[in-house]
């Protein structure tokens, strides 16, 4: 260590930095050789926990004890053989660009402190506004996550349209993201009507006209339909041209959820089955998703970008000279003062690698779960439930196993998938999108399920 203080000698930066990029690319370069999910040992507390040290220790040396202790059970979202929850699959420039961003602990709340990182994440949003054929004046922030992306829109929403007050009510349905409640029971909006679904759990145009009818005449007032591009259970996708003509007569908000698809929308497939993003008063994106970016990048949008400025914007004494260079805030467009340059990631992947290379790996997640769907519907032991739905398959077993079996027997080969509800039954999940997975990946993890029947 260096003599007294918290810096370290460049030295011993150097030999820190040197060891953590060897650590990462070992990670990822060997991936394919171990599991992708490695249960905690029952001890793990016990091995982790200690008291706050007095003395230093040598950094380099408690990197391997990371590794070895603390990072070595669990999910790896980025494993070939990641085909649960929503696989999280970073490329390594989006590695290094966290790491830059952290490292020269860029403030990217205000153009003053980060004009660099305003431009980027300005130009970031441009590129999107543009390949998802949103409005001219559609803008947006990149916040934590999908979680906090959805209750910044829906903010907006709740700020935008005031009028009802106590009396205003959502629209969603059950197969809402769980940050879409959470969303709305945070912001005060307690009036919820969930909406039928249809048979592909999409939801229902004149389910959500009837509802909204019968809240107006019981002098409620419909006020923010919440849609899915992409739904988390069944990767279903709401009609939103038709959502959209039926909230508009009642003079409703549309917030569409589309963190888990959205970006889907960047290939051929993507976007024929999702038309009507540029329909949303505010949409959400997540490109630590369907992006390849490391974790945490949401991105939402509103149609009318000021709208999140009008929402968001405050300016108590110490914050009046934030103004003084011009140029945007992006403090202004969230709920965060403090934030870090996120949109470095997202360019540095974009740029390193191009969208024909990022299309083409959504493809070949669209090419995985047909796949997925057509093995399971050939396999004598399995039946497919719902899917293909963008990279979303349900399936249960023919001979009526346990969900947890089949998700043993994938463990057991080395991969990992989910369980889910649909329709009131227990069954299993696999999500293709981590663009490390490919077919070999893909047929093992329906054989083992297909093995413990």
């Amino acid at each position: 260590m260096a003599d007294g203080g918290l810096d370290l000698t460049p030295e011993q930066m150097r030999e820190l930095g040197y060891a953590a990029v060897d650590a990462v690319v070992e990670h990822l370069t060997t991936l394919r050789d171990g599991p992708t999910f490695t249960a905690p040992p029952p001890d793990l507390a016990e091995r982790i926990l200690e008291p706050p040290p007095e003395q230093g220790s040598d950094p380099v040396q408690l990197l391997g004890w990371l590794r070895s202790e603390v990072l070595a059970a669990g999910v790896r979202n980025h494993h070939p053989g990641m085909f649960a929850f929503i696989p999280v699959a970073p490329t390594f420039p989006g590695v290094v660009a966290d790491m830059l961003a952290a490292g020269m602990n860029v403030f990217a709340g205000s153009f003053q402190s980060g004009p660099g990182a305003s431009v980027i994440e300005l130009e970031v949003l441009g590129w999107f506004r543009e390949l998802l054929g949103l409005a001219p004046s559609a803008d947006g922030v990149i916040a934590s996550g999908g979680s906090t992306a959805n209750l910044v829109g829906l903010a907006v929403a709740r700020d935008r349209r005031p009028e009802g007050g106590a009396a205003r009510v959502a629209y969603t349905t059950s197969e809402a993201h769980s940050s879409v409640g959470r969303a709305l029971r945070l912001l005060g909006m307690d009036r919820v009507h969930e909406v039928e679904v249809d048979e592909r759990f999409g939801m229902r145009p004149d389910a959500l006209s009837a509802a909204m009818a019968a809240d107006a005449a019981a002098g409620l007032v419909p006020w923010c339909v919440i849609a899915a591009a992409g739904t988390t259970n069944t990767g279903a996708v709401d009609d939103l041209p038709a959502l959209r003509r039926v909230a508009d007569e009642h003079g409703a908000w549309i917030h569409v959820d589309g963190a888990y698809g959205g970006f889907l929308a960047l290939t051929d497939r993507g976007r024929a089955a999702m038309p009507g993003l540029e329909l949303a008063d505010t949409l959400v994106l997540d490109a630590h998703k369907s992006l390849y970016c490391p974790l945490l990048a949401g991105i939402v949008f509103a149609r009318d970008g000021a709208e999140l400025e009008r929402t968001f914007t405050v300016r108590p004494a110490y914050l009046k000279d934030m103004d003084r260079y011009g140029g945007v805030n992006f403090a202004d467009r969230g709920i965060e003062l403090s934030r870090p340059f996120r949109a470095l990631k997202v360019w540095l992947t974009v740029k390193t690698f191009g969208l024909r290379e990022i299309r083409a790996a959504l493809d070949r997640s669209l090419d995985l779960a047909l796949l997925a769907a057509r093995l399971i519907e050939e396999s004598p032991r399995l039946e497919l439930v719902t899917g293909p739905s963008l990279g979303v398959v349900n399936f249960r077993s023919a001979a009526g196993v346990a969900v947890e079996r089949m998700m043993a027997e994938v463990v057991s080969a080395g991969a990992y998938i989910s369980a889910t509800t649909v329709r009131g039954e227990r069954t299993a999940r696999i999500c293709a999108l981590g663009h490390r997975s490919d077919e070999a990946a893909l047929r093992s993890v329906v054989e083992a399920a297909a093995a413990a029947n």
